[in-house]
């Protein structure tokens, strides 16, 4: 699908961002991997080809966390605890060296840590309190009634994230 949204030249399939679409596609690979019984090398190259395809982090981030799970159930349990001491060492450097950056970023301007949050949180709590769906008009009309009680609840907990771009 080409729009002008932010960049045109990413994939996003029907979603306006190329994260979620990575995520879809990463996630139904791997769905038909397990109805079809595709290989595993297979099965990784034509999700990592498309992982690039989709110039995407979430489908990125969704592939090498399912890779974790795949590998944290199927292995011998010497390989287990390896792979959790090795996922405990790696989370701590992604947060420390990236995630720390970013949230500096967020105090300063807005990025995508305090949107996403804000509206991960919005999606979980419409689905909490409607867990049938919400009517007939979709689920815009909730977001714009949930946002601002979501957003003054975040800033009570973290005064210092920036929320310009949620309110808008």
């Amino acid at each position: 699908q080409y729009n002008d949204f932010i960049s045109p030249e990413r994939l996003r399939g029907f979603s306006l961002e190329a994260s979620v679409f990575g995520y879809q596609i990463v996630c139904s690979i791997l769905l038909l991997a397990v109805l079809l019984n595709w290989s595993t090398f297979f099965l990784v190259t034509v999700t990592i080809v498309i992982a690039i395809l989709t110039t995407s982090k979430g489908a990125a981030l969704s592939f090498l966390i399912c890779i974790c799970f795949y590998f944290s159930l199927k292995g011998k349990l010497m390989f287990r605890v390896l792979l959790s001491l090795c996922s405990i060492v790696i989370s701590y450097i992604i947060f420390k060296y990236y995630f720390l950056d970013a949230l500096a970023s967020d105090i300063d301007t807005y990025s995508s840590v305090a949107t996403r949050g804000t509206m991960f949180i919005v999606g979980l709590k419409i689905f909490l309190f409607n867990p049938l769906g919400v009517g007939f008009f979709g689920y815009l009309p909730s977001i714009y009634d949930v946002t601002s009680g979501v957003i003054d609840f975040i800033k009570s907990h973290f005064p210092f994230l920036n929320f310009d771009e949620v309110y808008t």
